[in-house]
């Protein structure tokens, strides 16, 4: 039976067991107040999807990072950011995105109220607002409230996709210190944590109630040569560069003969390469399954990538976090509360050595200006050129050593007071977000280093140590520094209002007032472009909003409920958006119901979008042809389809709100007390998407994107009769409202409690998955919509199915995870169609992932609970993805193998 079955049978039993399952009467539960609604009411009566993840659900994962945990939802999907590998614009941070909108899309609250924004200045899709998972002790959360439909009604900017609602600990007596480590069956992917818990209140009747968590989290680094038996190394992997003796930048050298400024000329290996490593003795000059044979060049030394004994897949991180609460009683209906949470999280990523080779390095300041390093070429007379002419040179600088070192620090204070006036509830809070990062890049080669270390002969390019002095010369390293504050005031105050058939109406209304400000500078040298070929990111900016917005809940009937919201915002930079939501649920029966939603939501632009602000890269584009002289000069220069093409991301201040409509329809059964299944459809209408065209788009389309295309104005480049028509400098790409995306599908979600005898213990069973029915999308607003679902990052289908068994002193479970097979498309062209083997699809395809997890638990012990989780117990490897620099899609799949974590936790 595929996995698929297995879970449509699942769902069919959770039906089916109705027959057997012994109704008893019912219980009267407590109204609380659940994420998508300001009016408290028990969680089951909502009308839009809620999942509530309890603190004990949390434990028993094993997990030991809050974004560990929520990465295998499988409604999160691609835009969500991992913080295990490093990143030009993010290191250390990681975040979370719904429906494969992206980070951006997702609102994370905490009890809530909003995370201020990271501060960051990340262009990439689905990524400019970055709310750090990494800021929230893991030992300081209490349950998890995931709201999957569009909620900027409720919560204003940013839940397009949902919101993910933290709730921290309020209500805990007592001492907790809990200890776990996790590490696979080689022993790496080591990660060590302790946590201590305390609190007081429940037993106390004096009105105070404090808690205070404490949190310690220590991840190992993991070499990218550690991880081969656990990554898909055969088949496509081993030919296009994973594993693989792949770079011609070699610790001893190769030599080119110049051509331009493109690639040159082999001519001969640097002396001192190992023949292992030699093209036609120890390596074959034939690649298999390439339709190109002879793709290796006789001679030439290769080095293997992976064996880089400074490049990491994982590196290495410690955080620290701490949250103190408390609330005290004044009378019997007001109470002060308070909350200061502090983290910080301190990630070390090694880096492979630095590289260069013959051809120039083309890349723009942070002021647009183009800059330009020939290569390294050695000159005649050189200690290190054997030749009688100027030589190119690809060379690996063994001797010098990079790390990208990012520290976080997060403050988050919150002071409010909740009291009842006549016939209302009101809470007031205000809240500050205090959040800094900055950023490292050890030993990083300069334009003026390398330029001096060539014409004094300080540095020698021969593969020997070079002296301290000399490597000091030659490196400098790259910082950047952010800051972000977010502050805000609310009031929010709800009231039962009169009687409906169903029940009671009930009102919830409130306002807030927000300011938010950021600033992501790099240094002086890095803003000036003189490291090679590394642009930079800066963004500066703030602003001011408020909102006001009214929720309404009528029970229309005594088996209808409905939900109507309205929010109205105002910014000061870019004016005004107002959103609302409709919802109802209508109980069909004491066994069934049914719920539905339409929502209209809003994503501000981000303050690294709409105000000052840039990103200078270079783009390796697929086919960079000049419109304008390519068609007369005929030139590589100018047709070239592979070649770098410096870009200048800009913000724009003239951008629009995204908005977006989205709609919800489920059906809820519960037969029994046994017996719970809930089936959620879902469908999001995204439109006017912030991002930045692509090299491509601006040179296809030059009258869509006035002043994209920046030429050399010097007047003897232009072509004949054609003023400012000189080569390309750079490629503007500013950000414009352009994309529009269409995700639909649906969620099932079911529990089933066997009726089992008293003696027996306790069996529960669990479904959980999301099917994508549609994904379409358009990167220009005239383009039409293309379907991409099963393509790279969209699995149809993605869930698991579970079972945990609980008696006595006991605990067992069990869990089959599996993620739908994807197909690469946008590599068919550089990759999969290289291979001759006639069992290899067409289209280079990612495999299904089918995983088993185990876990057991003990708490015989007087105070003591123990627990041992094994993910993977059957080591599958993660498939290999060409698209991956890791070589494997780390939003769905684990590179850890076999991976085992043990806790022990002790509560007095």
């Amino acid at each position: 039976m595929t996995p698929r079955h297995s879970l449509i049978a699942l769902a069919a039993m959770m039906v089916a067991l109705q027959a057997q399952a012994q109704t008893t009467g019912s219980n009267t539960l407590n109204r609380v107040e659940v994420t998508g609604s300001m009016i408290k009411r028990i969680s089951a009566e909502t009308p839009s999807p809620v999942q509530v993840i309890s603190r004990r659900e949390i434990e028993e994962s094993g997990v030991t990072t809050v974004d560990e945990f929520l990465r295998q939802n499988p409604a999160v999907g691609a835009g969500s950011l991992n913080d295990t590998a490093s990143n030009s614009f993010n290191s250390g941070t990681a975040s979370i995105g719904l429906r494969g909108l992206g980070s951006a899309a997702t609102l994370t609250l905490l009890n809530g109220r909003r995370l201020g924004a990271a501060p960051t200045a990340d262009p990439n899709t689905g990524r400019s607002t970055i709310y750090n998972l990494n800021a929230i002790p893991m030992a300081a959360v209490d349950r998890i409230e995931i709201l999957k439909d569009g909620a900027s009604a409720t919560y204003g900017s940013d839940a397009i996709a949902g919101v993910v609602n933290i709730i921290l600990r309020k209500d805990f007596d007592g001492l907790a210190i809990d200890a776990g480590t996790a590490f696979n069956d080689d022993g790496k992917h080591r990660v060590d944590r302790a946590s201590l818990a305390y609190g007081f209140g429940e037993s106390l009747a004096k009105g105070l109630n404090l808690v205070a968590t404490l949190d310690f989290n220590s991840r190992k680094p993991v070499r990218t040569a550690d991880t081969r038996d656990d990554v898909q190394a055969d088949l496509y992997g081993r030919y296009e560069g994973s594993f693989t003796p792949s770079s011609t930048s070699v610790p001893t050298g190769n030599y080119y003969t110049l051509s331009g400024s493109g690639s040159g000329t082999f001519r001969q290996a640097g002396s001192g390469c190992p023949d292992a490593n030699i093209i036609g003795k120890g390596l074959s000059t034939a690649v298999p399954l390439w339709t190109t044979a002879s793709f290796w060049r006789a001679g030439e030394c290769r080095f293997d990538t992976e064996n880089d004994p400074n490049a990491q897949r994982v590196g290495a991180q410690d955080r620290v976090g701490s949250l103190l609460r408390a609330s005290y009683a004044v009378n019997d209906t007001t109470q002060v509360f308070g909350e200061l949470m502090l983290s910080s999280t301190k990630s070390v990523y090694g880096r492979a050595n630095p590289t260069r080779t013959e051809s120039r390095t083309v890349w723009a300041n942070a002021d647009a200006k183009l800059q330009v390093f020939d290569g390294l070429r050695l000159p005649v007379g050189h200690p290190d050129n054997p030749f009688n002419t100027t030589i190119g040179m690809r060379y690996r600088f063994a001797d010098i050593q990079s790390q990208d070192i990012s520290e976080t620090r997060n403050a988050r204070f919150l002071a409010g007071v909740s009291t009842t006036v006549g016939a209302w509830d009101i809470e007031t809070a205000v809240l500050h977000h205090y959040q800094t990062l900055d950023q490292r890049v050890t030993n990083q080669l300069t334009v003026q280093g390398l330029k001096n270390a060539i014409a004094t002969r300080s540095y020698r390019f021969n593969g020997q140590t070079n002296s301290a002095q000399a490597i000091n010369d030659l490196v400098d390293d790259v910082l950047t520094e952010g800051v972000s504050r977010y502050t805000s005031v609310d009031v929010r105050a709800t009231r039962e209002l009169f009687q409906l058939p169903g029940g009671m109406a009930a009102l919830g209304t409130g306002a807030e007032l927000r300011k938010e400000s950021m600033s992501v500078q790099p240094d002086a040298l890095l803003a000036s472009g003189g490291f090679i070929g590394r642009g930079s990111a800066s963004a500066s900016g703030s602003r001011n909003s408020g909102a006001a917005y009214v929720e309404l809940q009528l029970p229309l009937l005594k088996q209808l409920e409905t939900q109507v919201a309205l929010r109205a915002e105002n910014y000061q930079d870019f004016g005004s958006a107002t959103t609302g939501k409709l919802g109802a649920k209508y109980q069909l029966g004491k066994a069934a119901a049914i719920r539905s939603t339409y929502a209209t939501a809003f994503r501000a632009p981000a303050l690294s979008q709409i105000n000052a602000g840039n990103v200078a890269s270079f783009s390796n584009s697929s086919n960079p042809e000049d419109p304008l002289r390519c068609p007369v000069t005929k030139a590589t220069a100018d047709c070239s389809s592979s070649r770098s093409i410096p870009a200048a991301i800009l913000a724009n201040k003239e951008l629009r709100p995204e908005t977006s409509k989205s709609f919800t329809l489920g059906l809820l059964l519960e037969p029994s007390r046994y017996v719970n299944l809930a089936i959620d459809g879902f469908y999001y209408d995204r439109r006017n998407e912030v991002n930045r065209p692509s090299v491509a788009d601006v040179l296809r389309n030059p009258t869509a994107f006035p002043g994209g295309i920046v030429r050399n104005p010097d007047p003897s480049t232009w072509l004949p009769g054609v003023p400012n028509s000189g080569p390309i400098d750079y490629v503007v790409r500013q950000f414009r409202n352009l994309n529009r995306t269409i995700v639909a599908g649906f969620d099932i979600d079911g529990r089933v409690r066997l009726p089992l005898p008293e003696t027996m213990g306790v069996m529960e069973l669990g479904l959980q998955t999301t099917t994508l029915t549609r994904r379409d999308s358009a990167s220009l607003p005239d383009d039409p919509l293309t379907s991409d679902r099963g393509d790279e990052d969209t699995p149809t289908n993605r869930g698991s199915v579970s079972a945990k068994w609980s008696g006595g002193d006991w605990r067992l479970s069990g869990k089959l995870n599996h993620v739908d097979p994807m197909r690469n498309t946008s590599v068919t062209s550089s990759v999969c169609k290289r291979y001759t083997d006639g069992g290899n699809p067409e289209l280079c395809g990612i495999a299904r992932w089918n995983t088993v997890d185990l876990g057991v638990g003990y708490k015989g012990f007087k105070n003591l609970n123990l627990s041992l989780n094994i993910d993977n117990v059957l080591d599958r490897k993660a498939n290999y993805d060409a698209l991956e620099t890791t070589s494997f899609n780390n939003q769905y799949h684990s590179g850890r193998g076999r991976y085992f974590s043990f806790s022990a936790k002790y509560k007095y």
